[in-house]
């Protein structure tokens, strides 16, 4: 039995080239698999005469004739699929189909119902032609429908040429009702099947799209996109931008190679991307060994500098345990600084090419330039994201800071949570006493 698969297997893939589009692929199958089909239809018609001795009759002789002859022109379709003639075995098939359906009905008529088989060769033909040779299939069509009118027209007044005895034509209602179920099950089972497939194929490539622009752009931003086909910018009257970036990262680099330094990027990014929905935030890009990212789009919300803040601690304490790794390794390892100011900005999406989720405005050049006057392992905030955060946190006032091509900043440190707020007053976790209150705000 699995040999016979096999072998069966072998003959259905016959000319098929793994280098042909998966459509032509399919459709050469298709024709060697209702090649294969016929064959046994017809050889079935053909025993069957034969054994019952029918031949010794004239007109039954002819129609085992026409079996005969089908069966091994039959055989030519494989033929010409093995040697890529792929074209001519189409047209060949149509044209040896309809041939045989015709002289079949025209001698023994159309109470055996031969002619049928031209419905389910109507919709094979739509399978076997590529849609660059659709001009074929309307052809053919064509010729089955004059065909089929013709056949209408000559039984008018004419009568079968073959007259076949009665408890023979039952075996052939028979054999041609079993086998016009079986080609139409099968083709509309085929046509299910590439339906089917299409749209498991087409729902994966849509999963994979949401999810490459939800890696780009913000739910919200993406679904406002898909529906309006544009993205109007939006203000947000306060906003908590953080930026972080690596001591000496040039000076680091150098001793790396690009392989090491990239991973060691990627390593340290997508962690700072883990944490993005952990604590609500969005985030912006990465510039170089830059990080950015803000709290309160795009959708508003009151708590954005405690979740930027509670961002900034879990990425200290993750750099934290990074550098202890290193120095029980003896490599060098990277220090961070984070800033965090608050304030006012318009969000959006600029381009009509590589969408990108974007921020401007004053906000995100202080908030930048907090960072740049921070220290390493320090978070440094302003007044603005302080008088914010400050019943959460315990913070360390730096004074006014002298800020590049600004005014001086008033800036604090944040050490951690307050202890009354803190699991165990471990300064990193918050207790259920800080939820009550963040959930209240």
């Amino acid at each position: 039995m699995k040999t016979l698969k096999t072998y069966l297997n072998k003959m259905i893939h016959i000319g098929v080239d793994i280098t042909e589009i998966i459509g032509e692929r399919r459709q050469i199958v298709l024709l060697n698999t209702l090649s294969i089909f016929f064959f046994i239809i017809i050889l079935i018609f053909f025993i069957i005469s034969i054994y019952r001795n029918y031949t010794t009759t004239k007109e039954i002789f002819s129609t085992s004739i026409i079996f005969f002859i089908a069966m091994i022109f039959i055989t030519f379709i494989l033929f010409f699929n093995s040697k890529k003639y792929y074209l001519f075995s189409r047209i060949y098939t149509c044209i040896i189909s309809t041939t045989v359906l015709t002289l079949l009905t025209f001698n023994v008529g159309r109470d055996y119902f031969h002619h049928l088989y031209y419905l389910p060769l109507i919709i094979v033909i739509f399978f076997i032609f590529p849609h660059k040779q659709r001009f074929y299939i309307y052809a053919w069509i064509g010729i089955i429908f004059f065909l089929t009118l013709g056949l209408e027209i000559w039984f008018i007044d004419h009568k079968p040429i073959a007259i076949v005895p009665g408890h023979f034509s039952n075996q052939i209602r028979l054999v041609n009702i079993t086998g016009l179920f079986l080609l139409l099950t099968g083709t509309g089972y085929y046509a299910y099947s590439i339906i089917r497939t299409s749209e498991e194929k087409l729902n994966a490539e849509y999963e994979k799209s949401e999810n490459l622009l939800l890696n780009i752009l913000p739910k919200e931003i993406a679904d406002e996109l898909k529906i309006k086909g544009s993205i109007e910018p939006t203000y947000f009257e306060s906003v908590s931008v953080m930026f972080t970036d690596f001591k000496g990262f040039t000076k680091v680099a150098e001793d790396m190679s690009p392989r090491e330094l990239v991973a060691e990027l990627d390593h340290c990014f997508s962690y700072f991307d883990s944490l993005m929905d952990r604590f609500n935030m969005e985030k912006l890009k990465t510039i170089g060994d830059s990080f950015m990212c803000a709290g309160g789009i795009p959708k508003a919300n009151k708590t954005h500098a405690i979740d930027a803040i509670m961002t900034a601690i879990e990425i200290l304490y993750f750099m934290d345990d990074l550098k202890k790794q290193k120095v029980k390794q003896n490599t060098v390892f990277w220090e961070l600084r984070i800033g965090i100011h608050t304030g006012p900005l318009v969000a959006g999406v600029i381009g009509d090419k590589k969408f990108a989720y974007d921020v401007w405005s004053d906000t995100v050049n202080t908030a930048s330039r907090c960072e740049s006057s921070g220290a390493v392992n320090k978070i440094n905030i302003t007044e603005a994201t302080y008088n914010l955060v400050k019943e959460f946190f315990n913070c360390e006032h730096r004074g006014f800071i002298p800020v590049k091509n600004k005014e001086d900043l008033e800036m604090y440190y944040v050490t951690g949570i307050k202890d009354e707020l803190s699991l165990n007053g471990d300064g990193r976790t918050p207790n259920n006493k800080f939820l009550e209150h963040y959930n209240n705000i």
